[in-house]
């Protein structure tokens, strides 16, 4: 009987994954994603040109409550003579809304690509595009409907989530 229990037990657990549906991608990104805000000295060359979300992945149920999301951000970059900017991270910080209910949240992201520089003594102030795109998890917050805003520059989109028992 002792030597039956692990194998029932493994059983069990090989059977149960199944019907727990398949697990999240893992985010993708072409730069890093953060969370804490730094030293961001080169912001002012930035300027966002289109921004755009989409739901990779959302197996929304009793036992998951994450779903994988993309986002498609291009623009520009300058900086002075010597200095050649990139996008070196996005950083995304999440709130709920304050003029939101607690009936009703609604959550509220900003994303916004960081800039860096690095010595190059041929950049000559040119503007340089960029074109990025960041997956993230978006974590729901309540059952049926969950609100999210999302700006990154001067775009602004709503994302709905359903979340379901």
């Amino acid at each position: 009987m002792k030597k039956l229990i692990p194998i029932l037990t493994c059983l069990v657990v090989v059977g149960c994954s199944g019907c727990l549906g398949p697990k999240l991608q893992k985010p993708h990104s072409d730069v890093p994603v953060i969370h804490r805000i730094g030293w961001w000295a080169h912001q002012e060359g930035l300027s966002v040109t289109n921004f755009s979300i989409e739901v990779v992945d959302a197996p929304l149920h009793l036992l998951n409550s994450k779903a994988l999301i993309r986002m498609h951000i291009t623009g520009t970059v300058q900086n002075v003579n010597g200095w050649r900017p990139f996008i070196k991270y996005v950083h995304i910080g999440e709130r709920f809304d304050p003029a939101s209910t607690n009936t009703d949240p609604v959550a509220d992201f900003l994303v916004t690509p960081v800039v860096e520089v690095k010595t190059d003594k041929k950049y000559s102030s040119e503007t340089l595009p960029f074109d990025l795109n960041v997956e993230t998890y978006f974590q729901t917050f309540k059952w049926q409907q969950n609100q999210y805003k999302i700006q990154c520059g001067s775009f602004k989109t709503n994302l709905t989530l359903r979340q379901m028992k």
